[in-house]
C-alpha cells in the first residue's frame, strides 16, 4: 500500500510540474534569504539578519520574538511563512498545500499594519487561481490565495487574516483548519485565545491527503514587551515546554561610555532611518525606553 501511494504521488507530481507561465516565483538560498520573482518582471530579495537566520534555523512548534518598536519581526515572520508553504510535503497531486492564519486582536490593526506589509511583498505574487492571479477576498475574512513555483514543481498557499477582539470571538474559528499561523502583538492575546489557535494548527491538510503527518506545522509569534506578570514570560520562559522556543532581540540603544544613550551597532533591523531609535527615546521616561528601544520587560503604554 505504501508503494502504491508512493508511486501514484509521483506520477501526480510529474502531471502538476507542468508550469504555465515557465516561471520559477520563488528561490530560497542557503543562506535563508529568498528570492521573490513578480509577474511584472521584477524580484526583491529577502535578507534575514543574523538573528532571523537563527529564527529560521532553530525556531520549533511554538515559537516567540520579543523584542523592541521596528526590530523587523513582522517581515521575519512573514518570511517564515512562506518558507513554511514552501517546505510542505505533496499532496497526492504533486501540490504542495497549506492554509495559514494570521492574527491581530483589531482589523484596524490588521489592516494599517499587517496585511499592508504582506502586501507589500506578495501583491503581485504567482500564477492563475481559479481564474486570477491571486484572490484577496475581504468577507467574511480577508483571505489571500496564490499558487506559484519553485524549481521543485506547484505550491498552493492560503492565508486567512482573522482578529479576534474578545475571548468570546474564539467562536469565529468555528471549524476552521490550518496547517500554521502568526500572531502579531501576542501581549495582546489572552492565554484562551492562544491556546485556542495553537490547538487549531497541523490539521490541514488531513494526513490522508499527504501520505504522512510530519509537516511544518508551527505557530510563531511576536511581540513588545508585556509586564513580567503577563502570561507570555511564565508560559515562553519561566515554565517553557521543549516544544517552546523564546527569541530575544537585541536592543536598539546601548549606554556609552559617558552614560549617554546611543543606538546600538548590534541592533536587529539595519534598515532603520539613520538614528530612528535616538528620535525615538526623545522626551521619554526609562520605562518607555526599557519597553519599546531595548526589548525588556516593563509597563509602558503606546
Amino acid at each position: 500500500m505504501a508503494f502504491l501511494h508512493q508511486l501514484q504521488q509521483f506520477r501526480s507530481q510529474l502531471e502538476s510540474h507542468i508550469n504555465p507561465s515557465h516561471k520559477i516565483h520563488v528561490i530560497v538560498h542557503e543562506n535563508c534569504s529568498i528570492t521573490l520573482n513578480y509577474n511584472d518582471g521584477t524580484h526583491i530579495n529577502y535578507n534575514p539578519t543574523d538573528f532571523a537566520k537563527r529564527f529560521h534555523n532553530d525556531k520549533k512548534r511554538v515559537n516567540l520574538i520579543m523584542g523592541p518598536y521596528s526590530s523587523g519581526k513582522t517581515i521575519l515572520l512573514l518570511m517564515e511563512k512562506l518558507r513554511d508553504a514552501i517546505n510542505m510535503p505533496c499532496c497526492l497531486d504533486g501540490v504542495r498545500r497549506s492554509r495559514t492564519i494570521i492574527s491581530r486582536t483589531t482589523y484596524s490593526k490588521l489592516w494599517s499594519s499587517t496585511i499592508q506589509s504582506f502586501m507589500d511583498w506578495f501583491d503581485d505574487f504567482g500564477d492563475p487561481v481559479n481564474g486570477a492571479i491571486k484572490t484577496f477576498v475581504q468577507k467574511p475574512y480577508p483571505l489571500f490565495k496564490s499558487r506559484f513555483y519553485d524549481d521543485k514543481g506547484p505550491i498552493e498557499w492560503e492565508v486567512l487574516f482573522m482578529a479576534f477582539e474578545a475571548e468570546k470571538d474564539v467562536d469565529k474559528l468555528g471549524s476552521i483548519e490550518f496547517t500554521n499561523g502568526l500572531l502579531n502583538e501576542l501581549r495582546d492575546f489572552p492565554k484562551s485565545l492562544f491556546d485556542a489557535i495553537q490547538g487549531r494548527i497541523g490539521r490541514y491538510p488531513k494526513t490522508q491527503d499527504l501520505g504522512t503527518d510530519e509537516y511544518p506545522a508551527a505557530l510563531d509569534c511576536d511581540t513588545n514587551p508585556p509586564t513580567e506578570t503577563h502570561w507570555i514570560k511564565k508560559v515562553f520562559e519561566d515554565e517553557k515546554a521543549d516544544s517552546f522556543t523564546f527569541f530575544k532581540q537585541a536592543s536598539g540603544v546601548i549606554k556609552d561610555v559617558n552614560n549617554k544613550w546611543i543606538e546600538n551597532p548590534l541592533r536587529d533591523n539595519p534598515h532603520n532611518s539613520k538614528d530612528y531609535y535616538l528620535h525615538l527615546i526623545a522626551g521619554k521616561t526609562l520605562e518607555f525606553i526599557n519597553v519599546y528601544a531595548r526589548g525588556e520587560y516593563g509597563l509602558a503604554f503606546e
